[in-house]
């Protein structure tokens, strides 16, 4: 399910890369991914869907004496996830991915008569 790319272009150059750390919530209605990349901000964390591939890259440039890092993971999407409804945010180096469910996918109450 996890699964690490790299692409020259996207990193910075001399830059270790590491696995972000990341927690999977499953709540009823979607799914929450929080990852936890430290000096990252919403101009340098990147999300993209490729298929059923979605995959998070970070990027720190080096700073009073820290070396440059950066964060990447990715995950496999199942068609239960609407994709059109993927949302992400970052604060203070957490990026928060909230994936829906599609319709399909969502439990549904199936009503019981007294025969």
């Amino acid at each position: 399910m996890f699964d690490t790319r790299k692409k020259d272009d996207e990193y910075v150059k001399g830059a270790a890369t590491h696995n972000a750390f990341v927690d999977i919530y499953e709540g009823k209605d979607k799914v929450v991914v929080v990852a936890d990349m430290p000096g990252v901000t919403d101009k340098t964390v990147d999300v993209t869907l490729e298929k059923e591939v979605l995959s998070i890259t970070g990027r720190v440039e080096a700073f009073e004496g820290r070396e440059a890092r950066q964060y990447a993971r990715s995950f496999t999407i199942t068609d239960r996830i609407n994709t059109e409804g993927i949302k992400a945010g970052v604060k203070h180096g957490v990026l928060t991915l909230t994936l829906p469910f599609a319709e399909e996918a969502k439990a549904k109450k199936i009503p019981v008569s007294f025969n």
